[in-house]
């Protein structure tokens, strides 16, 4: 933990997006921050791990985390306290931690990306399961699936489509020669 006049804020957000604004919190309130940032290669798995880690003698005050999953984990494991924020009072129940341990702040869509140059709007995929097609074998390129959002994603595949369709979809996507990035 840090100094009484510090708080130490492990974050999985993207320095890019995260540092402004805790440098308007520094601004606002006196307190000064000191950011722990997850690399990119193991983003949120890395912080994940440290708290756990870190569990017996904690370091940070903060865990400012994009990934609900890790959280839920963090809060089985006994390693967050719950909080109440004032500012998250008009969160609604369904966006928060009904004991307090989490609140969430985003939403995030997942959409597909391609390159205007190379493709027509009128043929751009509908679906995800249009990527499967053969048409666009080789052609397609995904973030790894262990880390961050993408992760999540996967996850939320899972929860939406049962095991044997994700699978299935996965399998698909591997033999449509993917590109993992």
């Amino acid at each position: 933990m840090a100094h009484a006049s510090e708080v130490v804020v492990y974050t999985s957000v993207d320095q890019v997006f995260s540092e402004p604004i805790l440098q308007e919190f520094e601004t606002r309130t006196g307190i000064k921050l000191k950011a722990v940032y997850d690399v990119e290669a193991s983003k949120t798995t890395g912080l994940f791990n440290r708290l756990i880690a870190e569990k017996p003698y904690p370091k940070a005050d903060v865990f400012w985390n994009s990934e609900v999953g890790y959280t839920l984990v963090l809060k089985q494991k006994g390693i967050l306290t719950p909080y109440r924020s004032p500012s998250a009072i008009d969160i609604p129940p369904q966006f928060k931690d009904k004991d307090g341990y989490w609140v969430g702040y985003a939403a995030r869509a997942r959409v597909l990306i391609y390159n205007t140059k190379l493709l027509k709007a009128d043929a751009v995929p509908n679906s995800i399961f249009d990527l499967i097609k053969p048409a666009w074998k080789g052609k397609v390129a995904l973030g790894y699936p262990l880390f961050g959002t993408i992760a999540t994603h996967m996850a939320a595949l899972y929860a939406v489509l049962g095991p044997e369709k994700t699978e299935n979809y996965l399998r698909a996507l591997k033999q449509n020669n993917v590109l993992i990035v």
